[in-house]
């Protein structure tokens, strides 16, 4: 049933090739994905935390297998070790150290 239903995909994602959708329409952001899916005719991939709105106020959208259509991503920063502390920089750290924890 997945399999034949239409997907969209981010223009800037490389389309899986081990995915069993049927890749249809392409988005520019994640504001186009979420139209898209809102019109009840394509499956797209959201973050969790992102489509967390939308799944709550009942609409169309919803996780289907979400145990199978999974995808985890890898943050890393760098820096240079000079320069006096950065009360920002410290902060974004901190928040991204504790982005991997879910919601």
């Amino acid at each position: 049933m997945v399999a034949a239903a239409d997907a969209v995909v981010p223009s800037n994602f490389p389309v899986p090739v081990s995915e069993p959708l049927r890749f249809t329409a392409t988005a520019a952001n994640r504001e186009a994905t979420v139209f898209l899916i809102l019109t009840g005719c394509y499956l797209g991939y959201l973050p969790a935390r992102y489509a967390r709105h939308w799944i709550d106020a009942g609409t169309v959208m919803k996780a289907i297998l979400p145990e199978y259509y999974t995808e985890t991503v890898e943050y890393r920063s760098i820096t240079l070790r000079t320069g006096p502390p950065n009360l920002v920089l410290e902060t974004f750290w901190k928040l991204l150290h504790h982005s991997d924890s879910p919601s």
